[in-house]
């Protein structure tokens, strides 16, 4: 499902209950927040649901698949930008993908990936 999409039925959508990385229990829901994601130079409001371990009280967000923690731009609109400077074929159709995301960003990304890779 895309981003535009999800994100109107974020709320209602209930995702599956993770175990807990550490102790390998079924988690709690234990509410949620409301998170903002940019792809294609429109900026999205989600709900994003925390769970938390009963054992160990380890607590963590449950993020969509085209959601990236600590980061404002779509997982799609970060693999467009990267896979431009990669030179995959086809790539340039995916700049729509990052459009409106400034110049900086799109560097420091470019960066990141050159260093891991």
């Amino acid at each position: 499902m895309s981003l535009a999409r999800y994100a109107p039925l974020s709320s209602e959508v209930k995702p599956p209950r993770p175990a807990c990385q550490v102790c390998r229990v079924p988690m709690w829901f234990d509410g949620c927040y409301r998170r903002r994601v940019r792809e294609a130079g429109v900026t999205y409001v989600l709900t994003v649901h925390r769970v938390r371990c009963p054992r160990c009280r380890a607590g963590f967000a449950v993020l969509p698949d085209f959601v990236l923690a600590q980061r404002l731009d779509s997982a799609e609109a970060i693999g467009a930008a990267l896979a431009i400077t990669a030179g995959a074929p086809g790539a340039g159709r995916g700049r729509r993908l990052f459009a409106g995301v400034p110049g900086r960003t799109v560097r420091s990304w470019r960066a990141r990936f050159r260093r891991a890779g």
